[in-house]
């Protein structure tokens, strides 16, 4: 016999699970259109040449994403034990340390990027014949900033995770990606 507070939280959990459920596939749908989208619009936009360099600057920033210190997430699992326990305070406390240390880290690293970027060869170390000047320490900059914003927003996620909230938490990142894809399309139809 089902008591009905354990109904209620029953459907509560089955809600919580089919919200997620449906965020992931949300996800998946935004990461598959944005991957369908991205190399013909690139592609026809640069050319291959183009296209080619970018694709071989935007790899190195793509190091730092795999640099990811496990900080939100650990922040996610301090927060959600401390919602777990009625504690506030700690969560509240847990996600501010954790988001000053990624902002520290990000401008620190930001600005070891740009340094490097602007003093070393990259055009030379890269052989770069269509990016040429100042760009590639741009386009360096630039990718490693959207980089480091990224390990921001999934400091943000943690909140909404932590509070049983998972499946706003996906489709706002969700629909995050997709904004960053529109502005990346415009800039590029727009001759950027």
């Amino acid at each position: 016999m089902i008591l009905r507070d354990d109904a209620g939280r029953d459907r509560g959990l089955r809600a919580r699970l089919a919200k997620g459920l449906g965020a992931q596939g949300i996800g998946q749908g935004v990461n598959i259109l944005i991957q369908l989208l991205s190399v013909p619009l690139l592609l026809g936009a640069w050319g291959v040449d183009l296209y080619g360099e970018w694709l071989i600057l935007a790899a190195i920033p793509v190091y730092l994403s795999a640099s990811d210190t496990g900080f939100a997430t650990a922040a996610t699992h301090d927060m959600t034990i401390a919602v777990g326990q009625g504690d506030r305070a700690r969560m509240v406390e847990s996600f501010q340390s954790v988001w000053l240390l990624l902002i520290a880290a990000a401008v620190l690293i930001l600005a070891l990027v740009a340094l490097l970027a602007v003093t070393l060869p990259v055009e030379r170390w890269l052989n770069l014949a269509r990016i040429t000047g100042d760009a590639p320490a741009w386009v360096l900059v630039l990718l490693a900033g959207q980089v480091l914003a990224t390990f921001q927003t999934g400091l943000v996620y943690s909140g909404y995770h932590c509070v049983g909230a998972y499946g706003l938490g996906q489709s706002l990142m969700s629909l995050t990606r997709l904004v960053e894809f529109g502005v990346l399309a415009a800039a590029v139809l727009a001759g950027g």
